[in-house]
């Protein structure tokens, strides 16, 4: 499986799709398996979260404020799987829960667990967006929670868009530019807790400069489709509400990212009308937007 341009080996587990990647592009591969006891004492932990109706926390064995990319980090999900990164030697290890299925293993690795230890030992940023290629470059979609992002971008994939991110996209900085990174070929076009959603073909696999986000603003069903850049501490503000998971002890680099990434790309507000008939609207005007940008 391609995660984040990092291909996960699943030992215990049936492996999952592959998508083939180029020749010349260097992946990092990290193992995947299970073991009978825990092997990290961990004194530091943030506080339970409520994470897709589980209870969550991150621990590790020095002050979550002081962690560097050579330190293990450790994911509890209650009654389902904890998760153990080993920077050292690039392995995810596991114990098993009483609820425990290899689905609900390969959801929270993919969608939680590969994304924390990306922000924390590789330097990445995540953002909680729906990503999707139009004109080879990636066009992210955020919005607040039930805003609309996975609907959209389900039907720029219907229209024959490559996916980026159907829900967590990283980011890198790279000279002046922050780079998409494709996060895992997998939609969910309705959530649904603990389920990564259906296979996609349709896949990125190289990461691109981004030069757009759009915030959607759901309105009413007879409202009108229009467009409008942000400017100052509203881009801000629309792009505060991306952050992935908004752990404490990382709130002060969200907040430098943020304050940069806002000053690098543009950021449209798009009203969206809560009519699933009026998306090809929607559609037309982020595609002519991003014509009339060009």
């Amino acid at each position: 499986m391609l995660v984040f341009m990092h291909r996960l080996l699943f030992v215990d587990e049936p492996s999952l799709p592959i998508p083939k990647v180029p020749a010349n592009q260097r992946v990092t591969s990290i193992t995947v398996k299970t073991i009978s006891r825990e092997p990290l004492y961990r004194p530091f932990c943030t506080i339970w979260m409520n994470l897709s109706k589980r209870q969550v926390r991150l621990c590790s064995r020095l002050p979550l404020d002081t962690l560097t990319d050579n330190d293990e980090l450790v994911l509890e999900i209650v009654d389902v799987v904890t998760l153990y990164w080993n920077p050292r030697r690039l392995e995810i290890r596991y114990t098993k829960g009483r609820n425990y299925t290899a689905a609900r293993l390969y959801y929270w690795i993919l969608h939680t667990f590969m994304p924390i230890i990306l922000e924390i030992s590789y330097g990445y940023y995540m953002l909680h967006v729906g990503a999707i290629e139009v004109g080879n470059k990636p066009i992210l979609f955020a919005a607040r929670s039930y805003g609309g992002k996975s609907t959209l971008t389900d039907y720029f994939l219907h229209r024959g868009h490559t996916l980026y991110s159907d829900d967590s996209l990283g980011i890198q900085k790279t000279d002046r530019y922050y780079y998409a990174i494709p996060s895992y070929p997998y939609h969910r076009p309705f959530r649904e807790a603990e389920e990564l959603g259906y296979y996609i073909e349709n896949f990125a696999t190289t990461s691109t400069p981004i030069k757009d986000i759009y915030w959607l603003v759901k309105s009413q069903q007879d409202a009108t489709v229009e467009i409008s850049t942000l400017k100052g501490v509203e881009k801000f503000k629309a792009l505060k509400a991306t952050i992935f998971v908004n752990f404490m002890f990382l709130r002060e680099n969200h907040f430098n990212f943020l304050a940069e990434l806002s000053e690098r790309v543009n950021i449209h507000a798009i009203s969206v009308p809560w009519d699933i008939e009026r998306l090809s609207e929607v559609y037309d005007a982020i595609t002519r937007n991003l014509s009339d940008d060009s």
